[in-house]
């Protein structure tokens, strides 16, 4: 497993080429779909000789769509493929917003910036 930045991810992310943002959209500011969200919801580093070894953190893309758009899935994976990230794949339509939305999680090593 390859480590990146964060910010490595989020030119990731943005090079999908759709609205995204970080956890959400300020409250009524969503852009019209389709639209990414992702998060980190939770970290398991490797711990070795009482330190952190690595950053292993949960990467969660949410992918919002108002029909089903298989092109669109596919520009999402290939980011996780270009990155060499494995991940799984979850798909749902969300009634109450009568949206789809596919659920993509990894486990990325994330590397620290250098501090300046």
């Amino acid at each position: 497993m390859i480590g990146y930045t964060y910010k490595q991810i989020a030119n990731g992310i943005d090079g999908i080429g759709i609205p995204f943002a970080y956890y959400s959209f300020p409250t009524d500011q969503a852009p019209p779909l389709p639209y990414l969200v992702y998060f980190y919801p939770n970290r398991e580093d490797f711990i070795a000789d009482n330190e952190n070894y690595s950053r292993v953190e949960t990467l969660v893309v949410e992918l919002y769509t108002e029909t089903k758009d298989f092109e669109m899935e596919e520009y999402v994976e290939e980011f996780f493929e270009y990155y060499g990230i494995t991940y799984d794949k979850t798909e749902t339509f969300i009634n109450k917003e009568n949206m789809f939305q596919c659920y993509y999680e990894a486990q990325v090593i994330i590397v620290p910036e250098p501090l300046q």
